[in-house]
């Protein structure tokens, strides 16, 4: 009778430490760094580092994915991911290269939209479904209300993507970087912009 209740102990705690083990798992955030430069014409943003693995878009995506683009599987594997986009060097700009360029802000817009969406003008009309996976500052245009952002070398904005969506969906964002002098934007921006897909939650 002893051995049968310890057996049972046993079992109940390796039961428990098993359902520990699928809680942390479900709970696990993915985390995305995208690495950018600014092109040598210094006229566009672009990603210089690919996603790997699981993080990857397919390749039947279509259009193509490019590089940069990030796809956030359900919640079995990620409930949230943290995307950080990061300017390692310094790269001048402005008239006589008294600025700098600087990661600013990131837009989404474009919602399942096959094409891209072509300017800052563009972007925006976030639904419901968008502002609850993501810090929405201001869904008409698209504005997200960063994580944190940092200002050595080129600077990095961090965002957070909480993938609840039932149906999944996918959408482009635009990584905006401004010339600047300290403090002053000189006016001038470069971008890019890849896809995020989010596959979602649909228990």
């Amino acid at each position: 009778m002893k051995n049968q209740i310890t057996n049972r102990k046993k079992w109940l705690l390796s039961g428990v430490l098993v359902g520990l083990a699928f809680s942390a798992t479900i709970a696990q955030a993915a985390n995305f760094d995208v690495e950018m430069e600014v092109a040598p014409s210094g006229t566009e943003l672009v990603i210089s580092n690919d996603q790997s693995g699981e993080k990857q878009c397919p390749s039947s995506l279509n259009p193509p994915p490019l590089k940069g683009c990030m796809f956030v599987k359900d919640k079995t594997f990620n409930r949230t991911a943290h995307i950080t986009f990061n300017l390692g060097s310094e790269t001048a700009c402005g008239a006589a290269g008294e600025g700098i360029w600087k990661l600013r802000d990131v837009y989404l817009g474009g919602k399942n939209s096959p094409v891209a969406p072509a300017s800052l003008s563009e972007m925006g009309r976030l639904d419901s479904e968008v502002q609850v996976d993501f810090d929405v500052a201001d869904a008409g245009t698209g504005l997200l209300s960063p994580k944190k952002i940092t200002t050595s070398g080129g600077g990095s904005v961090k965002i957070t993507n909480q993938n609840k969506s039932r149906q999944g969906y996918y959408i482009w964002y635009k990584v905006v970087a401004r010339c600047m002098n300290g403090d002053v934007d000189l006016g001038n921006s470069i971008m890019a912009d890849p896809r995020i897909i989010n596959e979602g939650d649909p228990s």
